[in-house]
C-alpha cells in the first residue's frame, strides 16, 4: 500500500474529510504538501511534515508508515484499516470516565473471549466471516 492510500485509509477510519485534515494542519503548514501526499506525488515527506500530518490524523507516524507498508515493527503483520478502527475504539474506551470504563472493560473481555472460543471451535483463531463488522476483507 502506498503512503497516499494509507493516509486515505486513516482519514476514512477516523471519519475525517480532506478539508477537516487541512484545517487541522493549520495556516502555518504547507497544505500543498498534504495534497501532494494525497495524490501520491510526494512519497518521502520530511519528518516534521509527517509528524504534523499524523497529529492531524490522530495517529502515530509508526502506525501510518506501517499501514503504508514502509515500516514494520518487530511484531509480525501490518496494520490494516481494522487495526486503525480498533485503536480508535479503544481510545474512546480509554477516554471514558471511570464508571464507563468499569462497564466497558467486562464487555470487551466477554466479546473477545466469545470470538476466540468461536474461532477455536472452527479450528482457527478468528470469528466466522459473517460476524466481522464493517471492515474490509
Amino acid at each position: 500500500m502506498s503512503l497516499a492510500h494509507a493516509i486515505k485509509q486513516t482519514m476514512q477510519a477516523h471519519a475525517l474529510t480532506t478539508a477537516q485534515v487541512a484545517r487541522r494542519l493549520g495556516m502555518e503548514y504547507d497544505r500543498a504538501t498534504f495534497y501532494r501526499m494525497l495524490k501520491g506525488t510526494t512519497t518521502e515527506p520530511r519528518l516534521a511534515t509527517l509528524v504534523q500530518l499524523c497529529i492531524a490524523l490522530e495517529t502515530t507516524p509508526s502506525e501510518l508508515l506501517e499501514l503504508a507498508g514502509v515500516w514494520s515493527p518487530d511484531t509480525p503483520g501490518r496494520a490494516g484499516p481494522d487495526d486503525l478502527r480498533l485503536r480508535q475504539a479503544f481510545g474512546q474506551v480509554r477516554a471514558l470516565p471511570a464508571d464507563g470504563k468499569q462497564w466497558a472493560t467486562p464487555l470487551v473481555a466477554a466479546l473477545t473471549a466469545t470470538l476466540t472460543a468461536m474461532g477455536t471451535q472452527r479450528g482457527d483463531d478468528g470469528p466466522a466471516r459473517g460476524l466481522r463488522g464493517g471492515g474490509e476483507e
